[in-house]
């Protein structure tokens, strides 16, 4: 009854098309690399809030545009983002992430798992992947001054690398939700 000419389709081709999460293009942080951060992350940690808070006030200082696309902020004046307890809720929930991802380096729940769900949730939101690239600066430059006897350029090394990982995992879980749309 059926056509005699279909074939089945072999699924264990991969579909070229599917973002693939290159492990070999993700950074690995070194023993010594991870017990700075999570040293630092000691200190930083007892300022949290406001390290967020600068940290998203810098980035919009320096990329306007960004400020933009968030929706409670449009239109908006800084200094009353600035003052906003949604901008505090959201700083938080990024610090939360990081504390998360840290969480990771001792074992247990992996980066790329927390990013999968935060990759889908950033595609619904349509965030450009370049935007995400620059909360690494605003980062470093808001912990700087809480980490002023133990800064060095170590330390900026192993806090760039540990974004790094982050948003490689990002990026490759919005692609997938873009994949999947």
């Amino acid at each position: 009854m059926g056509c005699s000419n279909t074939k089945a389709i072999d699924h264990t081709i991969p579909d070229i098309r599917k973002p693939i999460l290159r492990k070999s293009i993700i950074p690995v942080l070194s023993e010594s690399q991870m017990d700075i951060i999570k040293t630092t992350w000691k200190t930083i940690k007892q300022y949290i809030a406001n390290v967020g808070i600068l940290t998203f006030v810098s980035m919009f200082e320096e990329h306007p545009e960004i400020q933009h696309t968030f929706a409670s902020f449009r239109n908006r004046k800084l200094e009353e983002v600035q003052k906003s307890s949604l901008l505090r809720a959201h700083a938080m929930r990024v610090m939360g992430t990081v504390d998360r991802c840290i969480l990771c380096l001792d074992g247990g729940e992996s980066i790329e798992e927390i990013m999968k769900e935060l990759g889908h949730v950033h595609f619904q939101y349509q965030v450009n992947m370049n935007q995400l690239k620059i909360i690494c600066p605003q980062f470093l430059k808001a912990v700087k001054p809480y980490l002023e006897g133990t800064w060095s350029s170590e330390v900026e090394v192993a806090w760039t690398k540990l974004f790094d990982i982050i948003l490689a995992c990002m990026c490759y879980h919005v692609e997938c939700a873009a994949f999947k749309s």
